[in-house]
Order: structure tokens, then C-alpha cells, then sequence
């Protein structure tokens, strides 16, 4: 009997034992993080991107897998969402918009817009593709895709409604410009800025997006006396400089 007390007392010791020795890892962070916040693929990545907000890093990092974290980290990400965080104070998240979901049993992937606002600046939104994992704590980020040709467009179009002419001319292939010219597009939103009001909203359904060329169908919405929807399909390109708005088909001013 007294063997078998010994023997209890020195397992639970080197329990301690390794938890003082891990502790800081990610990975028991994530095994003694709160119960329950992995209980649903949409509310983790929510969950997430508010802790983000809020700059609580322990939380987001017990949210995501080791891989992604590390990922995050090696990509840049964190650093970027610590300096917006430092150099803008009114740099907040308000949800995350799910277009697509796929959800099996332990495995899902959700497809959306990352929403952030600012009183400083526009800031646009970020479309992704967020792969979880279900573990014994709950559904757990393992990789966040962002395509970056949605966020040209979804950037393009902010720029515009913002007056930033030069900036949205970087994001977009002469002819196209060209085009928005023509049909009376860029009159119709320089107009606009005199009432200082947004006119036109991009919402996108669809991205096909390869290494070189990615296909965006999507709606733009123009408002004025009453809301007009337009549905486009564009194409971007990815070139030495980045990606490019290379045509906007259906566009045309109401």
C-alpha cells in the first residue's frame, strides 16, 4: 500500500514537473485554455479575430494549431496586426461574414470576409479561407488562406469611394482604368464626392484564385436616390509588382 502512495506521489510530481518545463509553449496554452470557445468552427474564428482586436495574444494564439500560429508569425501577420493595433487606436474587428462552409466531423472550411473598421482610415475587408481541426478542447484554427486578389478589389474600391484616385490606379491595368473612363464610371463617383458619401459597395460571391490569375464574380452595389445592383465578373492578374485588376466586366454606370 505505502508503494502504491509513493508511486501516485511521484507521478503527480512529474506532472509538475513538466508543466513548469513546457510552460510558455503554444501548445499548453492551448490545452489550458478556456473550455468551450472551440465549440463552433464560425464562433472560433470570431473568437479569434476579436482577440486580435483587443491585442490579447494569448487568447488567439490558444484558438489556432502550433503550424498555424508559427505560420502567422513567419508570414508577418502577427507583427502587422501589432502595429496597426500600436499606430491606430480605433482599429477594431466587427465579424467575420461567412460565404461558404464546409463542415465534417473533426474537419472545416470556412470561406468569408474578415471585417475591420477605423475613424482613421479604410481599412478593406479581408476574404479567406480559414481551415479548423477539431481536437479534445474544441475546433481550432490550422490555417487562415488569404486571397490576396479579392483584397486588391475590395481595396480598389475603397480607394475610389475614398478619392484616393492614385492609389486605386496602382491597383488596376491601364486599359481597365480606361474603360471605367469610358463607360462613366469614374465620373459618376468623383460626383459623389462632393456629398462625401460612399457610392458604390463590392460584394464578392466567388474567387477562383491561381498563382498567376484569379476570377472574381461579384455585386456592385451603387447607391444614390435608390441602390442599384450590378453583377460583374474580374479578373486579376498577379505580376511583378502584385496583383491587378486586368478587367471588370458588367460594370456600368446607372
Amino acid at each position: 500500500m505505502r508503494k502504491r502512495q509513493v508511486f501516485k506521489v511521484m507521478l503527480a510530481c512529474l506532472g509538475i514537473i513538466a508543466i513548469l518545463t513546457l510552460q510558455g509553449s503554444p501548445r499548453v496554452l492551448q490545452v489550458l485554455s478556456k473550455i468551450g470557445l472551440g465549440t463552433d468552427p464560425v464562433n472560433t474564428i470570431q473568437a479569434f479575430y476579436a482577440a486580435v482586436g483587443k491585442g490579447d495574444w494569448r487568447e488567439a494564439r490558444a484558438l489556432t494549431t502550433w503550424d498555424c500560429w508559427h505560420d502567422l508569425e513567419v508570414r508577418g501577420q502577427i507583427k502587422t496586426w501589432q502595429t496597426n493595433l500600436s499606430q491606430d487606436r480605433s482599429w477594431q474587428f466587427t465579424g467575420f461574414t461567412v460565404q461558404k462552409a464546409t463542415v465534417q466531423d473533426r474537419n472545416a472550411a470556412i470561406e468569408g470576409r474578415a471585417v475591420w473598421v477605423s475613424a482613421v482610415q479604410i481599412w478593406p475587408r479581408s476574404t479567406q479561407t480559414v481551415l479548423l481541426t477539431k481536437d479534445m478542447g474544441g475546433w481550432r484554427i490550422s490555417k487562415i488562406d488569404v486571397k490576396l486578389s479579392a483584397q486588391t478589389v475590395e481595396t480598389f474600391y475603397s480607394y475610389l469611394n475614398s478619392g484616393q484616385w492614385d492609389k486605386a490606379r496602382e491597383l488596376i491595368l491601364p486599359d481597365a482604368w480606361q474603360s471605367l473612363a469610358a463607360n462613366q464610371t469614374l465620373a459618376r463617383v468623383r460626383q459623389a464626392q462632393l456629398s462625401r458619401t460612399p457610392i458604390v459597395s463590392v460584394y464578392l460571391h466567388d474567387v477562383q484564385e491561381s498563382t498567376s490569375t484569379a476570377k472574381i464574380l461579384a455585386d456592385l452595389v451603387w447607391l444614390n436616390s435608390s441602390e442599384v445592383t450590378v453583377p460583374v465578373e474580374i479578373e486579376v492578374v498577379n505580376t511583378a509588382k502584385g496583383w491587378v485588376i486586368k478587367t471588370i466586366n458588367g460594370t456600368r454606370a446607372k
